[in-house]
């Protein structure tokens, strides 16, 4: 058995219980603060294993994220009232704003860590309801896009000899596509 074959075998088997796009937006949710659950991947991999479930991976997937980055700027905001008066460079308060909630939903959209452009945010007294709004746009985005993308790449990866070989194997095992 090859890695891409074990992998979607073991993900396979826990894609299709109800709970399971709960656990990828908690999983999401704490990948904001230690920053090694590979969110994106975790939900590529569930979306090719599970396409009628796409939608409801991506909408779990971006409140948890949304959640943990709400979560994580009011920790930053607390820490900043700690702190005394605290500000940001006098740049990064122009930019946020003329640019704030727009620059915030492009960083989420885009596969990227958000966490210094949120500090910065936050540094710029943006509001969380604001970064709240951003957040969950663009990640619904994002995650939507990745969704879409795993349902109907398999049509295109099948002309690939290689990938065609792949995916065969797991077909044969019942993996994929789900009945």
């Amino acid at each position: 058995m090859n890695w891409l074959h074990q992998f979607l075998h073991h993900v396979g088997r826990y894609v299709q219980k109800p709970w399971y796009p709960m656990l990828v937006a908690f999983l999401a949710f704490i990948d904001t603060f230690i920053f090694i659950i590979p969110t994106d991947g975790l939900m590529i991999s569930s979306a090719m294993a599970a396409p009628k479930r796409g939608i409801s991976l991506t909408i779990w997937t971006a409140i948890g994220s949304t959640l943990g980055t709400m979560l994580f700027a009011v920790l930053v905001y607390q820490g900043v009232s700690l702190a005394g008066e605290v500000s940001g460079p006098e740049w990064s308060r122009q930019f946020f704003e003329s640019y704030g909630v727009w620059a915030l939903f492009g960083i989420a959209a885009l596969p990227i860590v958000h966490h210094p452009v949120l500090v910065l945010a936050c540094l710029a007294k943006l509001s969380v309801s604001k970064i709240g709004l951003a957040m969950i746009t663009g990640r619904l985005i994002k995650f939507g896009v990745y969704a879409y993308l795993c349902t109907h790449a398999p049509k295109i990866l099948l002309k690939s000899k290689h990938i065609q070989k792949e995916l065969k194997e797991v077909e044969d095992d019942g993996i994929y596509p789900p009945k």
